[in-house]
């Protein structure tokens, strides 16, 4: 069996559940619905997610009616879309916050060897404090296709 050239998710789970052979669980009570539905699906590693149940595109808007009963649980742990060019499957930007909290604990553990243990404990709160403002300033997404890094539209 070949597989379809563009493959669109219609559901994402944030991680692969392993059956009782080892393989994925995740999407399987989805894959059946499709199945009886007469709608090909895989399920497949996700980029920035865990897995994704797809289909062929010109199948997706079937698909997501027919998916339609079933409660999609993880619909608010997906990525946006982008909202410049609309695209699915941002990427995730990279953790930048963990630099200041590496360069902190291994100066504040230079200077509790040096016997400043009062100022290791500043340095390590001051290094946490710094990630924190970069995570809270710093879009978690950037998109793929245009490039443009956003924030969820829903959160405030």
């Amino acid at each position: 069996m070949l597989m379809p050239s563009r493959l669109v998710p219609v559901r994402r789970f944030p991680t692969l559940q392993a059956g009782p052979r080892g393989h994925s669980a995740a999407g399987v009570e989805e894959q059946k619905l499709l199945a009886k539905a007469g709608i090909e699906s895989y399920v497949k590693l996700d980029r920035s997610f865990g897995v994704a149940l797809v289909v062929p595109e010109p199948q997706a808007e079937a698909a997501r009616r027919a998916l339609a009963e079933v409660p999609d649980l993880f619909r608010h742990h997906t990525a946006p879309p982008c909202p410049r060019c609309h695209t699915f499957q941002p990427e995730m930007r990279r953790p930048y916050e963990l630099v200041p909290i590496v360069i902190g604990i291994l100066t504040a553990a230079g200077l509790v060897v040096a016997g400043l243990t009062g100022f290791a404990y500043g340095v390590a709160a001051v290094s946490v404090i710094v990630a924190a403002v970069m995570n809270s300033h710093m879009p978690p997404w950037r998109c793929h296709a245009c490039g443009f890094r956003y924030s969820d539209p829903k959160v405030p």
